[in-house]
């Protein structure tokens, strides 16, 4: 069953500086129709969350379409307005909730 955590809907902004999480996009903005933008920092460069569909498939799984077309399911915590995402090679994403 594909579900919108109605709490990520909104902006976000990456607060993890770890090298691993370069290529995660700095800014995320999630919309209630399904679709999301991703934004890498600096502009034009690569990010695997540029932009697509994103949606909660099971409780705790994200799941987002990615720079390539795949859709990918990441685990998620949300803690307030602190996004936590983790990759399957055990990378933490964390996001803060622009204001």
């Amino acid at each position: 069953m594909t579900e919108l955590d109605t709490r990520l809907i909104g902006q976000w902004r990456r607060s993890t500086e770890a090298a691993a999480a370069k290529g995660y996009a700095s800014h995320l903005h999630f919309q209630a129709n399904g679709l999301y933008f991703g934004q890498a920092s600096p502009p034009d460069t690569f990010t695997w969350w540029d932009g697509g569909t994103w949606a909660i498939h099971a409780p705790g799984r994200l799941a987002l379409s990615t720079a390539n077309d795949a859709v990918v399911a990441y685990s998620y915590q949300l803690d307030h307005d602190i996004l936590t995402i983790t990759d399957a090679s055990g990378c933490r994403i964390t996001y803060h909730r622009d204001a």
